[in-house]
């Protein structure tokens, strides 16, 4: 009887291991953006933000479209799918996939203004702010080293993690 009892249990225990494994219930893509947390840096006698992504997921040409950061009156691709697919002209990436923690990229501007890190999906179809940095937060952090030209100019430097939100801006106005 016992042994009746262990046999079917046996049984049981490896019925389904002969199985074929099913495909994974993901699409390919991700659904979603990827998570990231980025650093603005102000470099006032380059005119120029350096923005660093700090940590968080790697992206790449398989979940990424184009990676920009953008301006009012300025737009730099940092990395994109084919190397020139950014509006009426050709535009040539500063950057190449995979952008990865600790990677960073000048975005030039005439003056200061809200910056964006920008994702686009990989079909190309919507685009999303991954992280920002206000305009508004940057007023009143002027420093007298900026004014007195006998000190060394010191720079500004902001982390922040929030979670993604779509944009949709006009051509033109950011």
């Amino acid at each position: 009887m016992f042994r009746r009892a262990l046999l079917a249990s046996a049984a049981a225990t490896f019925a389904g291991c002969g199985l074929e494994p099913e495909p994974p219930s993901t699409p390919e893509r991700p659904t979603s953006p990827p998570n990231l947390f980025a650093s603005f840096e102000w470099l006032p006698d380059e005119s120029a933000y350096r923005v660093t992504i700090e940590s968080g997921n790697r992206i790449t040409r398989t979940n990424t479209a184009e990676l920009s950061v953008s301006s009012a009156g300025a737009e730099t691709i940092w990395a994109t799918d084919d190397g020139a697919r950014h509006g009426d002209g050709e535009v040539e990436p500063v950057g190449s996939f995979p952008v990865e923690p600790n990677d960073s990229v000048l975005h030039r501007v005439e003056e200061r203004a809200t910056v964006h890190l920008v994702w686009t999906d990989p079909d190309g179809d919507s685009s999303i702010s991954l992280d920002a940095w206000e305009l508004e937060s940057q007023t009143g952090t002027e420093t007298a080293a900026q004014t007195d030209t006998t000190t060394p100019t010191r720079t500004e430097t902001r982390t922040t993690a929030r979670t993604p939100t779509e944009t949709s801006t006009p051509e033109g106005d950011e």
